[in-house]
């Protein structure tokens, strides 16, 4: 499944993983909870900051990429 937030096109994990990131994890806590290796999570972390042009975590998770993607799952997935 791929969710189009404010133009951009995030897999399903990406959105669960920006969703994590938000919430203070870190990338070993977001592998464990995701069932995957710290390196995907790298991965996807790596796709997120590419695909919104922030050049850090911190912005990636403070920007509003991160909170349209949170508005969009509580609205059930809508954009």
């Amino acid at each position: 499944m791929v969710a189009d937030i404010r133009g951009l096109r995030l897999t399903t994990q990406e959105c669960r993983v920006l969703e994590l990131l938000r919430r203070g994890d870190a990338n070993k806590e977001i592998a464990h909870e995701l069932q995957c290796s710290v390196r995907t999570v790298e991965f996807h972390v790596s796709n997120l900051m590419r695909k919104s042009g922030e050049s850090s975590r911190l912005k990636l998770v403070t920007g509003s990429v991160a909170r349209s993607v949170l508005e969009s799952a509580t609205r059930g997935g809508e954009s």
